[in-house]
């Protein structure tokens, strides 16, 4: 079957050729100069290794089957001829695999050379670290979500921001310099129903080892309502946790640590991401009074913002007058608007330590 759509006549041959190299698993297909990537919702064996991307940068273009990879390379190639800049575009609805594509490209661009450059650890490392910050966790599968062969389709874990990385390569081929330019862009997101799949990061809070565990107070955060289904796979942070939160948290706590970061810095994130959790276990006001009342949970948040639990509460309940005006939905998205604040302060946090490591 033709791997180029732009050789074919007309809708229908298009659609019918999409349709057959999705059924037959092939996840690329060329459309003139642009790839078309169809998620396959289910891991590919060796689609993205290391031979892969030697392949692709070894051949010439169009050699090989159709792959995200030959944009890659003919980045570099037409970079090393010229010298003239080159950009590569991720575009799709949500959950169509742009987040995942970008680091899978980044990491081909870091492998141009034979050698590596200093910056090329944190650089991958960092983004890959965003992406964990700024991804949500995908709810369950629905029982009849089936993919093209038949097979589950696992569900999408759509992203919350938007990225660019401006990478600078020397004549060798190693990266030179870089800067990555992120934003938050879809905050609804950051703060999912009861239900849905809740922010990554926040999940691997409930990760954290024994002693961090105990000072965020994770235990009593594991039914917050910022996490899917309104609680985590574990009650307890550390030993007691989940494997994949435990080693969520492992990776993203070396991830900072090659950025660079202090572990008082680290420390903060974790207590931001911390109280953000605890906000989502605090209970609605009633509409008549002044100040969220006092509670474990808002206590639990006051500590690790470092203020007052009684100064958190009148802060958040806005005063008598406005509080009078609310009902229980309205001040639970007072809570919601502190939790998403502290979650783009991390995220931006974790941005510009990125950008100071390069």
């Amino acid at each position: 079957m033709a791997d180029d759509l732009s050789q074919l006549q007309s809708d229908e041959e298009i659609l019918t050729t999409v349709s057959q190299r999705a059924s037959a698993g092939l996840v690329f297909t060329r459309l003139g100069g642009v790839v078309l990537c169809l998620n396959p919702q289910r891991p590919v064996a060796q689609l993205y290794g290391r031979e892969e991307r030697l392949r692709h940068l070894r051949a010439l273009d169009r050699q090989l089957p159709p792959h995200i990879y030959e944009l890659g390379a003919r980045a570099l190639a037409s970079l090393a001829a010229d010298g003239d800049c080159q950009s590569v575009v991720f575009t799709g609805v949500s959950g169509a695999g742009k987040t995942f594509l970008a680091q899978r490209l980044l990491q081909q661009l870091c492998a141009g050379a034979a050698g590596a450059s200093a910056l090329e650890e944190p650089l991958l490392r960092g983004c890959e670290l965003l992406d964990y910050l700024g991804s949500a966790a995908p709810p369950p599968p629905a029982a009849s979500a089936t993919s093209a062969n038949g097979a589950a389709a696992a569900p999408h874990a759509p992203s919350c921001f938007c990225r660019c990385a401006l990478v600078y390569f020397r004549p060798d081929g190693r990266v030179a310099a870089a800067r990555v330019h992120a934003a938050i862009l879809k905050r609804s997101l950051l703060l999912p129903e009861r239900g849905a799949g809740g922010l990554r990061c926040l999940r691997a809070v409930l990760g954290a080892d024994d002693a961090i565990a105990r000072d965020l107070g994770v235990g009593a955060a594991a039914g917050s309502r910022y996490l899917s289904g309104g609680g985590g796979a574990a009650a307890l942070g550390g030993a007691a946790a989940g494997a994949e939160e435990a080693a969520r948290w492992r990776e993203a706590a070396a991830a900072m640590t090659t950025l660079g970061m202090s572990g008082d810095s680290q420390m903060a994130v974790w207590r931001a991401l911390a109280a953000a959790l605890h906000l989502g276990c605090v209970a609605a006001p009633p509409p008549t009074d002044g100040a969220f009342p006092a509670s474990a949970e808002l206590s639990a948040a006051a500590r690790l913002l470092g203020c007052q639990p009684d100064a958190l509460g009148r802060a958040l309940g806005g005063g008598a007058a406005a509080a009078a005006r609310r009902e229980a939905a309205g001040a639970l998205r007072q809570l919601d608007a502190l939790a998403t604040w502290l979650l783009g302060r991390v995220f931006d946090a974790v941005a510009e330590a990125l950008n100071a490591a390069l």
